[in-house]
């Protein structure tokens, strides 16, 4: 029974608890501020804070940025750039058109029926004579593209590499502003002889009796180009826009988290 009672003992132990006091300060030790707008901007967003005025530009400069690239895309390569329209005042005036790589052409089809016309477009002869004004156009157009694929490349790089604190370079705004440049200077084709005193378009109107003005004017290819320019510009400047607003971000988060003490009693 000893031994039974020896080890049912429950020894004391030389420690005393006492009870913490509520009315003693706490001491906060190495407190760190914390960023609000430049390196945590994803876990911003999820508790509930709306995006900032840089995130909001980026979003709306892509937009832009595609939108522009698809009219570029469909304004060049057509051939509905420019057009001679009959003036004869018939009820369904012809209408010839023309494009800086193709020409618009017809297919007669006769049947019994009647006579069916389909427009196609084909790429101009190597024998056609092209002016400056013309060859000044075809060159802006390559160069409005090959910077437009730059563009769609570096926005895709930088998407999948970017640093999250980061939704803007400082690249983006002068290449966008340089292909709107590009892509207006591919006008230049209405000064070409395709627009002006077309031979094809007067044989063309002799052989048919269709009356053809002698200039021509600008149709949906040239109409297209026209907003594409605008929106890589719109582009440009919501790029800037959107580039000076994270720095100014970034430059005040900065400051806010040099202001916070590192050691404070609470």
């Amino acid at each position: 029974q000893r031994a039974i009672a020896r080890r049912t003992e429950t020894p004391s132990l030389p420690i005393s608890f006492k009870p913490l006091s509520t009315e003693a300060p706490i001491k906060i030790v190495h407190r760190y501020p914390t960023p609000t707008t430049s390196t945590n901007r994803g876990v911003i967003m999820a508790a509930g804070e709306g995006p900032s005025t840089a995130m909001k530009c980026a979003a709306l400069q892509s937009v832009f940025a595609i939108t522009a690239f698809i009219l570029m895309w469909i304004g060049s390569l057509n051939c509905t750039f420019i057009e001679f329209v009959d003036t004869s005042g018939t009820d369904k005036p012809m209408s010839i058109k023309f494009g800086l790589w193709f020409f618009q052409s017809w297919t007669a089809v006769f049947s019994v029926s009647g006579t069916y016309l389909f427009e196609s477009c084909h790429y101009y002869p190597e024998s056609i004579d092209l002016d400056d004004s013309w060859k000044t156009a075809r060159l802006f157009s390559v160069i409005a593209f090959v910077l437009g694929i730059i563009i769609l490349i570096g926005l895709c790089v930088s998407a999948c590499t970017r640093d999250i604190s980061r939704v803007t370079y400082g690249w983006e705004a002068p290449l966008y502003l340089l292909t709107g440049l590009c892509q207006g200077f591919t006008l230049f084709f209405l000064n070409s002889k395709a627009c002006k005193g077309n031979l094809w378009v007067q044989l063309k109107g002799d052989i048919t009796g269709v009356t053809f003005p002698d200039t021509c004017s600008i149709s949906k290819g040239a109409k297209l180009t026209i907003s594409a320019m605008v929106f890589f510009f719109a582009a440009g400047v919501t790029a800037f826009v959107a580039h000076k607003a994270e720095k100014k971000e970034i430059e005040d988060d900065e400051r806010a988290g040099l202001r916070e003490p590192l050691n404070h009693n609470v």
